[in-house]
C-alpha cells in the first residue's frame, strides 16, 4: 500500500494547488468544468430552504449525487468541507488504478498508468469541484478489485459487496444500469460462476428497489395532482370529462388553449370533438408520466442528444421549436401565435415538450432516420469529444497542449487547433498500440468493457468530453505499456530519486500556476464567478493566461 499512499497524497497535492489557483466559475466548481456545478447548487439552496422545485417532486435524476450534496452544502458559499471531500476522493482515482492494476500488468507500467492517471489534466478537473464523475469514476475503480476477486476462489460475501456497489453506481449514474450489464457478462467471460453473478444481481437490484418505489409514489402523485383551468365557454360534458382524465398537470393548458382557440374561430360552446385540437396545433395529445427505472430524463436526453441543433453536444434548442399549428397559424389565438420563434422552457404543460419525455426514444430514433448522413456526422462528433476528454495533457498546465480552449456547454474545457489534435491522434495510437499488446490480459477486460460502455453511451446522448475523461484510465494503460520499457532504460521508474524528482517538478509547476494564472471565457475575466451567469449554455472560448 505504500505505493498507493505516495500516489494519493502526491494527486492530492496537486489537486489542492489546482484548485487554490483556480479561477472558480462558481462557488462549487473550477472555470474550466462548468459541468453541472450550478445545478448542484441550484438544487442544493433549494432543498436547504425548503423551495419548491419540480426536480425534488419528481424522480428526474438519479439520486445518489443530489443526497451527498444536499447533507454536505446548502447552496451557498460555504463550499470548502463539501469541495474538500470531492478532491480527496479525485486523488483517490491514480491509487486505485495501481492496485487494480498491478496484479496483472508487469510493476512498472501499474505505476506509470497510476502516475499518468494522477496527473492527468482532465482527471483533475474532474475532481476539483462538486461533480459527479470523479466520484463515479472512483468507485467504479473500487468495483475492478472485487471484480478481479470473483475471478477465483471467494466468499459469498464478495459479489454480494460488488453487486450492491453497482446498484449504487447506478443511482448515482443512471448510464451505469448498461455498465453493470456489461461488467455481469464481463464478470462470467474471465471466470465468475453463475451463484456469484445471480447474488451480484440480487444485491444490485435489491439496493435500487427502495428508490424505484418512491420514485413510482412521486410520479403518481404528480400525475394525479388537480392543476384546473378557467374556461370562458360552456363546455360539452362528455368533453369536459375527456379534459378531467387527463393527468393533473396537463389539464389546464390543454381546457385554456381549446377554450381559447374555439373562441378565436367564433365558436360559442366546447364540443368533444374540438379537443382534436390539442393534436392538431401540437401533434401530441398528453399522456401521464411513466414510472422511469430510475430517472424520467432518459428519453427526453435521448431525444434532445440526436438532434440537429445539438450537433454532437449539449444543446436545448430543440425545445424552442415551433408546433405544426395545422391549418395555418391564423386559425389559433394570440397566445399561440405569440410564442413561434421564441424561447420555450421546458414545461410538462406544453404537450410537445411533454411528448419529448414520454416517447423520447421513438422521436430520437425519427431525428436519426430523417437524416442519417447528418446523424453519422453527429456520432462522430460525439466520439471525438470523447476522444478530447480521453487524451487531455498533464498537470494544471494541461502539457504539452495546454488548457486553453473552447468550453461547450456544461463539460471541460479542452484545448483546439492543429497541435492538440495531432497529441490527441498521437496518444490514441500509442494506446491502441498498447492496448493490442495487453489484449489476452482477462484481468482488463473489465475495464475495457467499461470504457466500450462509455463510447456507447456517448455515442446514443450527449457527445461529453467530460464522459470521455472517465476512459482516461484505460488510455493510459495502453500509453504506459509501451512507454514503460523504454523508461526503464533511463532507470526513471527503477530510481525512487529520479521519480521523485520528476513528481516534485510537476508539483512546483503547479505552485507556480496557482500563484499567476489568470483566465478570460468568452474574452470576459473570470474575476467572481461565470461571466456571463451560472445559466450560460453557450459554447465559449476559454482562455487561460
Amino acid at each position: 500500500m505504500r505505493v498507493a499512499s505516495c500516489l494519493f497524497v502526491f494527486g492530492l497535492l496537486l489537486r489542492l494547488l489546482f484548485v487554490a489557483g483556480g479561477p472558480d466559475g462558481g462557488p462549487g466548481w473550477h472555470i474550466a468544468f462548468q459541468g453541472d456545478g450550478p445545478v448542484w447548487q441550484f438544487l442544493a439552496s433549494a432543498a436547504a430552504n425548503d423551495r419548491p422545485n419540480l426536480e425534488l417532486d419528481l424522480p428526474w435524476r438519479a439520486p445518489g449525487m443530489f443526497w451527498l450534496v444536499s447533507r454536505l452544502w446548502d447552496g451557498g458559499e460555504g463550499v470548502w468541507l463539501a469541495r474538500l471531500l470531492f478532491v480527496i476522493v479525485g486523488a483517490t482515482i491514480g491509487p486505485l488504478v495501481w492496485l487494480v492494476l498491478r496484479r496483472s500488468l508487469a510493476r512498472d507500467v501499474a505505476l506509470l498508468a497510476g502516475v499518468l492517471c494522477t496527473a492527468s489534466s482532465n482527471l483533475m478537473l474532474l475532481g476539483t469541484g462538486i461533480q459527479v464523475e470523479g466520484l463515479y469514476l472512483a468507485l467504479v475503480l473500487l468495483t475492478l478489485l472485487d471484480q478481479q476477486t470473483m475471478a477465483g476462489p471467494h466468499r459469498f460475501w464478495v459479489p454480494v459487496r460488488w453487486g450492491a456497489l453497482n446498484g449504487l453506481l447506478v443511482l448515482i449514474r443512471a448510464e451505469h444500469l448498461l455498465t453493470f450489464v456489461v461488467f455481469l457478462a464481463a464478470a462470467k467471460v474471465c471466470g465468475a460462476n453463475w451463484r456469484s453473478l445471480l447474488l451480484a444481481l440480487l444485491s444490485g437490484v435489491i439496493v435500487l428497489i427502495p428508490w424505484q418505489v418512491q420514485a413510482a409514489g412521486m410520479v403518481s402523485a404528480y400525475n394525479t395532482k388537480p392543476q384546473p383551468g378557467v374556461a370562458r365557454l360552456a363546455w360539452d360534458d362528455a368533453a369536459l370529462r375527456r379534459v378531467q382524465s387527463l393527468p393533473g398537470f396537463a389539464q389546464k393548458s390543454v381546457l385554456e388553449l381549446v377554450d381559447a382557440t374555439v373562441r378565436h374561430r367564433g365558436g360559442r360552446r366546447v364540443e368533444l370533438e374540438d379537443l382534436r385540437i390539442v393534436d392538431e396545433a401540437y401533434g401530441y395529445w398528453p399522456e401521464p408520466l411513466a414510472t422511469p427505472i430510475v430517472a424520467l430524463y432518459g428519453p427526453l436526453n435521448f431525444f434532445l442528444a440526436n438532434t440537429p441543433e445539438a450537433d454532437g453536444g449539449y444543446s436545448r434548442d430543440a425545445f424552442d421549436r415551433d408546433p405544426p399549428l395545422l391549418g395555418g397559424v391564423d386559425r389559433y389565438p394570440e397566445s399561440v401565435r405569440r410564442t413561434l420563434g421564441q424561447r420555450k422552457g421546458m414545461s410538462f404543460s406544453y404537450p410537445p415538450h411533454l411528448g419529448y419525455v414520454n416517447h423520447g426514444y421513438a422521436r430520437g430514433f425519427g431525428e436519426l432516420a430523417d437524416d442519417p448522413t447528418g446523424a453519422a456526422g453527429r456520432v462522430a462528433t460525439k466520439l471525438w469529444h470523447a476522444i478530447e476528454g480521453a487524451t487531455g495533457g498533464v498537470g494544471g498546465y494541461a502539457l504539452p497542449i495546454g488548457m486553453s480552449g473552447v468550453r461547450r456547454p456544461v463539460d471541460i474545457a479542452t484545448a483546439t487547433g492543429a497541435w492538440p489534435v495531432i497529441w490527441r491522434v498521437a496518444v490514441l495510437l500509442v494506446a491502441a498500440l498498447g492496448l493490442w499488446r495487453v489484449r489476452r490480459e482477462r484481468a482488463l477486460w473489465p475495464l475495457l468493457a467499461f470504457a466500450a460502455s462509455k463510447l456507447l453511451v456517448i455515442a446514443a446522448f450527449f457527445g461529453y468530453a467530460r464522459q470521455g475523461a472517465v476512459c482516461v484510465p484505460v488510455v493510459t494503460i495502453g500509453v504506459a505499456v509501451v512507454l514503460a520499457p523504454i523508461l526503464d532504460r533511463w532507470s526513471i521508474l527503477r530510481s525512487p530519486t529520479r521519480g521523485l524528482i520528476v513528481l516534485v517538478v510537476l508539483l512546483l509547476l503547479e505552485a507556480i500556476r496557482a500563484g499567476s494564472v489568470d483566465a478570460a471565457l468568452g474574452g470576459h475575466l473570470v474575476v467572481d464567478g461565470e461571466p456571463f451567469g451560472a445559466a450560460d449554455f453557450t459554447r465559449r472560448t476559454l482562455e487561460f493566461r
